[in-house]
């Protein structure tokens, strides 16, 4: 797999060029503070692209608006999945750190390429699903840094009602907990990331839709999608509700750059015991 993106994080959408040369050389559509990306991440498994516009403030006001174009496709075990679709979503930031927000998505997914021994789940939503949904959310963020936090937490939570050709809800939420351990005569800090993330679905969901864990996003050291129900040719059909948790100390290795991990994660589905899992690493 590979990535070809380009990320404009100062775009200025109503600084059109007067001429070719601005342009090529980056002089117009810059200024405002607005973001641009137009990513794409061809695989031969997987491939994906995204195109999206953000507007962090509306109208000179703390509420952001985001627009995306996204496109999916994946080949899993015994099925393609495509996905084509956008999204619009608004958000706004309160001084005492709490957000809320709207988030709308239109989307098609369509399952193909079925196999013989492909799982009843997938075949009942062979070909084109027209998916249309709204969620509202609410998080607060009292951390020290985005990208690099030492104190504070964060957390999200949602509901999601889609509709379309199938109709069910998605309830979700994400806390994290961050906690300096240690710091060095560098001022370099040992951290501890606590997170805890849980979801459920309501109603009835198509397989594309419903939890999986396993990978390095959820339980690290299982398969990616490794930890759900599944079908009689031991294919993953996905979860009602999935609960997964991780606690993770990162150690610096002389610099903020390096850190050198040490982790457990684990993961609660439908079916079957807690999985666990340990496991040191560098990032």
């Amino acid at each position: 797999m590979g990535q070809i993106a380009y990320d404009q994080r100062n775009f200025d959408i109503s600084d059109t060029p007067e001429n070719w040369n601005e342009l090529i050389t980056g002089k117009s559509f810059r200024g405002a503070g607005q973001r641009l990306r137009v990513a794409m991440y061809p695989g031969s498994i997987q491939s994906s692209f995204l195109v999206s516009f953000m507007e962090p403030y509306l109208y000179d006001k703390p509420v952001s608006m985001e627009i995306a174009g996204t496109g999916f496709e994946r080949e899993w075990e015994s099925y393609t999945e495509k996905r084509l679709g956008g999204r619009l979503g608004f958000e706004k930031r309160y001084t005492d750190d709490w957000r809320r927000g709207i988030s709308f998505r239109l989307e098609n997914v369509n399952v193909g390429h079925l196999e013989p021994d492909t799982p009843e789940e997938a075949v009942d939503v062979k070909g084109d699903n027209l998916l249309a949904g709204a969620r509202l959310f609410i998080g607060r963020d009292t951390t020290d840094s985005r990208f690099r936090p030492t104190k504070g937490y964060n957390f999200d939570f949602g509901y999601e009602q889609v509709g379309g050709d199938h109709n069910f809800g998605i309830v979700s939420g994400t806390q994290r907990w961050y906690r300096t351990l240690y710091e060095d005569l560098s001022e370099l800090k040992t951290v501890l990331e606590t997170k805890i993330h849980g979801g459920s679905i309501v109603g009835d969901a198509p397989l594309f839709e419903k939890f999986y864990a396993g990978g390095t996003s959820t339980c690290r050291g299982f398969e990616y999608r490794g930890i759900s129900p599944r079908a009689p040719n031991d294919d993953p059909i996905g979860s009602d509700w999935l609960v997964n948790g991780s606690a993770e100390v990162a150690v610096p290795l002389g610099s903020e750059t390096f850190s050198w991990l040490f982790f457990t994660d684990a993961a609660v589905i439908e079916t079957g015991k807690p999985r666990t899992a340990i496991g040191t690493g560098i990032q």
